[in-house]
This record gives structure tokens, sequence and C-alpha cells, in this order.
């Protein structure tokens, strides 16, 4: 298998840097005023801590993208491009179900959902293109 030295394009660049500023204010806000992200996603936020815990994760997420800037090629990026798809997937998945299958439709919830379909889309997209052309992900 050959390894690509090749640096990666402007498009992945964006969103890594989209997925680390949304998860920035995500965290934030999380962090520091849960009961406003739970009246924005209609939850009932009887368990604020736990909307802080989520909020740290979701830090470490961010700075994870936005660090992933110092790469220079796909074998610098491949873990963190990996890493994020499954954070946005999931995150998909847990919006879709609250929007679609509960009928909480807030706008909040609604930006989260279209937003990680986006990303989710994105990282699927430059894991595929790269697997192709390197001959697997090689995590």
């Amino acid at each position: 298998m050959e390894k690509s030295t090749q640096a990666f394009p402007f498009g992945l660049r964006l969103a890594l840097l989209l997925s680390g500023l949304e998860g920035l204010v995500l965290a934030i806000t999380s962090m520091g005023a849960p009961k406003l992200v739970a009246d924005l996603s209609g939850l009932p936020g009887q368990d604020l801590p736990v909307y802080q815990q989520a909020g740290a994760a979701a830090l470490g997420y961010a700075l994870q993208s936005l660090l992933s800037f110092r790469a220079k090629n796909w074998e610098q990026i491949r873990i963190p491009v990996f890493v994020g798809f499954i954070v946005v997937l999931f995150t998909a998945l847990g919006a879709f179900y609250y929007v679609v299958l509960l009928g909480v439709a807030k706008p909040y919830l609604i930006f989260i959902l279209a937003f990680s379909i986006y990303l989710t889309a994105a990282f699927a997209y430059y894991l595929w293109s790269y697997s192709k052309q390197t001959g697997g992900l090689n995590l």
C-alpha cells in the first residue's frame, strides 16, 4: 500500500474548519449556558451537568479539528478525519431521532441535523477518495 504524501485539498480543510468552529460554539454554550442549550433544543434540561459534560467532549473534538490544520498530508490527517466522520455521523443520527422521529423540530436541532449531514457527507467523500488513492484507509 502506497502512502499519500499529497497535501489535502481545500474542501477538506474547509470541512475541518467548519467542524471545529461548530464544535467550539456548541462546547462553549453547552459548558457555559447549559440551560440555554436545553431551551433552544426543546429538551427538558433537567440534567444540566450532562450538557456540560457533552460540551467538554465537543471541545476536545473541536480542538482536534482545528489542530488538524498543522497536518501536511493524508498520513497526518487520516485518523482525525475518521474520528470526525464518526462524531458527525452519530450527531446526525441523534439529531434525526429528535427532529424526525420525535418531532422536536426546533431551529437549533434542525441546524445541527443539516450541518451534521453536510459534514458526514464531506468526511465520507474524502475518506472514500483517499481510500481509493492509497488502497485503503490504513487506520
